[in-house]
């Protein structure tokens, strides 16, 4: 088991009849010790992923853990 697991995360923001997909199936296993670094262009997700990781938001969809 990996020490921090995000599977098939999605995240969509709805504002009125918009909705804008930040996360889409998103997925990736991070092992205890490892280095990981997130970039990515402005509106890429970087801010909604680590939100979700931190439970500061939830996903539409998948699950996000820290074990």
């Amino acid at each position: 088991m990996s020490y921090i697991e995000f599977r098939n995360v999605s995240k969509t923001y709805k504002t009125g009849s918009v909705e804008v997909h930040a996360l889409d199936n998103c997925e990736f296993f991070i092992e205890k010790g490892e280095l990981c670094v997130i970039v990515g262009q402005s509106g890429a997700g970087k801010t909604t992923l680590l939100r979700v990781l931190s439970t500061l938001a939830r996903p539409t969809a998948g699950s996000a853990s820290i074990c």
